[in-house]
């Protein structure tokens, strides 16, 4: 009975090291507005390089003091 949990114990931290030594994932490039969107100040919101990036303006308004 104690051999099968120790053997079950060393699988589950086998399969959990082989899990973590996998290579990460590659990021995918997508645009900005897939993922966020502004809720305030959009004319603040300058879009660049097909919407990967962006530049924000601010102002006493939205930030800038």
């Amino acid at each position: 009975m104690a051999s099968f949990t120790i053997l079950r114990c060393l699988s589950f931290l086998l399969l959990s090291c082989i899990a973590m030594a996998a290579p990460p994932r590659r990021p995918i490039d997508v645009p900005f507005q897939r993922n966020y969107v502004p809720t305030w100040a959009n004319d603040h919101i300058k879009y660049i390089n097909a919407g990967n990036e962006l530049q924000l303006s601010l102002d006493k308004y939205t930030g800038f003091v």
